[in-house]
């Protein structure tokens, strides 16, 4: 078991990015991610990462965290609350980066994350 790098800086600074736990297996020579097959450990992470991002709203940097629940929700095959959920955050105004414009806010970031979680194989 591991965690997905491809979120660091991607959404927030380093200290403030959430990391998805990611499970390979190896398989005629190469590793394949078998996360799916877990459920009970994408739930586990996925509540773990959101309260973080709970915990953080107060620094304005919660979004790298929030990004990782996103894509543990996605996997269980819960995009529709995913995205509910993003888009219930950012009507509240929580979708704020304390570090805009480098990393996206508001409508912006839920594009962006849309885009990654698909170029990422998670969409």
């Amino acid at each position: 078991m591991t965690a997905d790098d491809r979120f660091a800086y991607a959404f927030a600074s380093y200290g403030f990015s959430g990391l998805p736990v990611q499970i390979f297996v190896y398989r005629n020579g190469s590793l394949v991610d078998v996360s799916r097959g877990y459920p009970s450990l994408l739930a586990a992470d996925a509540s773990a990462q959101f309260r973080r991002y709970r915990a953080d709203l107060h620094f304005k940097e919660g979004l790298g965290v929030l990004a990782a629940w996103a894509a543990d929700e996605y996997r269980l095959g819960r995009r529709a609350h995913a995205l509910a959920t993003v888009r219930r955050e950012n009507r509240l105004g929580h979708l704020r980066s304390s570090l805009a414009p480098v990393f996206p806010s508001g409508r912006a970031y839920i594009q962006k994350l849309i885009r990654f979680l698909r170029s990422n194989g998670y969409g």
